[in-house]
Order: structure tokens, then C-alpha cells, then sequence
């Protein structure tokens, strides 16, 4: 798996691009700044991770301290992601989203569905489906959408379907 990450760091993590999705018009970070450090770290491990695993791909379990259970799912079409949903509110998590992250997802395209367990979901175009602009969606609904700072994220878990008994996993 280290062998891809000299070549991910190289990825320009731009804005997504405009489609179904619409990214919110916010200031860049200042490149010195740690919070643009930070960001840029966390794009390329979810660069790196989808472009390893991809559809192999169930979802991102997302750690923090304001809010739990915050969760992405990426519906894949072979390489590419044709879809997005996410953890919405969620009592018997404890999870609620304020009238601020429930605004912002649907700024940015996203639908709630759901009556007590709500999830949000978007379809992406073709070209709004490439694993780096998956990614920087991924990052985009993190800062703009769910509205999270550096401190509130601990980790970052992505679920696998994979089968460590087929020779290909062995070595993973």
C-alpha cells in the first residue's frame, strides 16, 4: 500500500466540480496555515484509500468529539462513484444535526430521506464520479457540510468487503 502514496501526494486536491453536487463558494486556506496542512492530509488518505480499495469500498466511519456516528457511503459503478449517503439524525446514536448542517447539506445538493433514522443522499454525474473529486467532495461535505473542524475529527475508518481468505488479501 505505501508504494501508491508518493503519487497520491502529488494529486492536487481542488474544489469538486460543479454538478449535482454544489460545493459551497468558501475562502482557501492559507497554504501555510495548519488547517490547510490538515486538510490536505486527510484528502490524500481518502484519495489513497479509494483508489486501493475502491469499490471494495462500504463506507467511512468518521470519529469525533462534537458529534457520533457520522458515517459516508460511496455507491460505486466499478471505479467510479455514482453516489453518496450520509448519517443523518439518528437517535439511537445520539445523533442529531443542527438547522446549520441540515441547511448546508441541502445547499449542497443532498436529499434527506427517512422519518426517525435519516440518511442524506446525492447522485453524481459521470464526471463528478472520478476518485479524486469523489474525494474532494468527501472532504467538502466534512469542512461545509457537516460543518467540522480540525479538532473535532479523531479518525477517519473505512469498512471493507473484502474476503482476507482469497489469496489476492493475504498479504494485506
Amino acid at each position: 500500500m505505501g508504494f501508491i502514496r508518493p503519487y497520491i501526494n502529488q494529486v492536487p486536491l481542488d474544489q469538486p466540480i460543479l454538478g449535482n453536487f454544489q460545493p459551497i463558494n468558501a475562502p482557501t486556506d492559507d497554504p501555510g496555515s495548519a488547517a490547510y496542512e490538515y486538510w490536505m492530509e486527510i484528502g490524500h488518505m481518502i484519495i489513497q484509500e479509494m483508489a486501493t480499495w475502491q469499490d471494495k469500498i462500504i463506507k467511512f466511519t468518521f470519529g469525533g468529539n462534537r458529534y457520533k456516528g457520522l458515517w459516508l457511503k460511496p455507491q460505486w459503478d466499478g471505479n467510479r462513484v455514482v453516489g453518496i449517503s450520509l448519517a443523518g439524525d439518528t437517535p439511537s446514536k445520539n445523533l442529531e444535526l443542527d438547522v446549520y448542517q441540515r441547511s448546508r447539506l441541502s445547499q449542497l445538493g443532498f436529499q434527506e430521506e427517512g422519518k426517525t433514522n435519516k440518511t442524506w443522499l446525492i447522485q453524481l454525474s459521470e464526471t463528478e464520479g472520478t476518485i479524486p473529486n469523489a474525494s474532494a467532495i468527501t472532504i467538502h461535505i466534512l469542512r461545509f457540510g457537516y460543518l467540522l473542524e480540525p479538532s473535532d475529527l479523531n479518525s477517519i475508518t473505512p469498512t471493507l468487503d473484502v474476503d482476507f481468505s482469497d489469496p489476492e488479501y493475504r498479504n494485506v
